[in-house]
């Protein structure tokens, strides 16, 4: 599965105000999704995202055309 991720403005302002290197956060969390594409609902939902030794749980909505995109980081 190939995956696209975008970003709701409050979720990118997270990384951004957090300091995440948002290119670095957004290839890895892509390459999670592609391996792990089985574990997304389409319809939307939370899992856990461990990005430099840290976990996030990463708020998504439903899946549109491969587009991943992320409601909320906490």
């Amino acid at each position: 599965m190939n995956m696209t991720v975008q970003y709701e403005p409050n979720a990118l302002f997270f990384l951004q105000n957090n300091n995440i290197n948002v290119p670095n956060f957004t290839n890895q969390l892509q390459q999670f999704l592609n391996q792990n594409g089985q574990n997304i609902n389409p319809n939307g939902g939370n899992m856990q995202f461990n990005f430099n030794n840290q976990n996030y749980q990463v708020n998504y909505g439903a899946v549109n055309n491969n587009v991943f995109m992320v409601n909320q980081i906490v």
